[in-house]
């Protein structure tokens, strides 16, 4: 869990909530271009958060413009990765013992003071020798055992570990099952086929290629949104919040976490403080003067959502989010909600449009 605004678990129940997520949303252009405002399917709350709110400036918000290049050393990495991701053990036969490099699929039995500890067996566990992934002394000390071998190793935890495990001394009963070697797939023609519509391998660079740039452009258009709504929310002055929408996200808050709180066998406010930075009422405050402002938006460009789009973006968040259909969805979360959800998007589609790139 995250130190941050970013309500990701609310994102199809309240677009106040999911404006917590601005920094990842992405854009949605062709909702914007179907929005008119004689279109009433989804338009602000008739609530006058005026008298709350003073409305700063929105439109023509200053930001820098992100890079979206591409470089050949990221095409190469990107397959680089994708090899390495694809790559497969095949059993070594012309030897028995191991060696450093090798994957030694083992079992184990870890024993402090002759008793076994939580979290210290296994079985048909593939490690690479070499790796780091055992504590210091584990792996060095099954370089030369042999296939079939059962043998104890000796090792001490490090101090900067569990309170039980802390500095103790403890041994390992250890048999190595097998071992094989990580063979990483050459790039060809073939290779590509089986995992792309690509035929070549020139034509699955150019695949990474486009992929990589799509990739950059919904990240820079997340920036720049979450650049625009940061000035957005500090050009406006919050003189008051109402007492309905404090106890509203109070309570939506709490169901989402209380949960997480008692798990961890803490209040609501000292688990909010830890994991957020602060009180469940501040973060109640902080999200309803989002929705506020938001609201207040919307009202003043005169935005809205015809049926059109409403019911393309709802058939799209009921696949996103495994539902069998729109109408499933909307029983679940509501009308309203699902309207409010898409005019957030719809607003800050508008507030990319019109900010000024530098």
């Amino acid at each position: 869990m995250k130190k941050n605004i970013k309500l990701a678990a609310v994102l199809i129940t309240t677009a106040i909530l999911a404006a917590g997520c601005a920094k990842n949303s992405e854009s949605a252009k062709d909702t914007t271009k179907d929005t008119t405002k004689e279109s009433t399917t989804a338009t602000a709350s008739d609530v006058d958060y005026s008298k709350y709110v003073t409305l700063g400036t929105y439109k023509g918000i200053e930001v820098t413009k992100q890079s979206v290049e591409v470089t050949e050393e990221e095409i190469e990495a990107q397959i680089q990765s994708t090899l390495t991701n694809s790559s497969v053990n095949e059993e070594i036969t012309d030897r028995d013992t191991v060696a450093e490099g090798d994957v030694a699929n083992i079992d184990y039995e870890g024993l402090l003071d002759g008793v076994a500890f939580d979290g210290g067996t296994g079985q048909g566990y593939n490690l690479t020798i070499g790796s780091g992934q055992f504590i210091p002394g584990f792996e060095e000390q099954l370089v030369g055992a042999k296939v079939g071998e059962k043998i104890s190793i000796n090792v001490t935890f490090p101090e900067a570990y569990t309170e039980e495990l802390a500095g103790k001394d403890v041994v390992f009963n250890v048999t190595i099952n097998s071992i094989s070697k990580e063979v990483v797939p050459e790039l060809t023609d073939e290779f590509v086929q089986g995992i792309s519509d690509a035929k070549t391998v020139d034509e699955y660079r150019q695949v990474v290629k486009e992929d990589l740039i799509k990739s950059k452009e919904d990240a820079a258009e997340a920036t720049k949104q979450s650049d625009i709504w940061t000035a957005v929310k500090e050009n406006c002055e919050i003189k008051e919040y109402p007492k309905e929408l404090i106890d509203k996200y109070s309570e939506q808050i709490t169901t989402m976490y209380s949960a997480y709180a008692e798990q961890a066998g803490v209040e609501m406010d000292e688990f909010m403080t830890t994991y957020f930075g602060m009180s469940l009422e501040d973060y109640a405050k902080q999200v309803a003067g989002e929705e506020m402002i938001f609201k207040l938006i919307v009202k003043d460009a005169g935005l809205t959502v015809s049926d059109d789009v409403f019911k393309t973006k709802a058939d799209e968040l009921a696949s996103t989010y495994g539902y069998e259909s729109s109408d499933a969805l909307i029983e679940t979360y509501g009308e309203d909600e699902l309207k409010d959800s898409i005019l957030w998007e719809v607003m800050m589609d508008y507030l990319s449009e019109n900010a000024k790139e530098a």
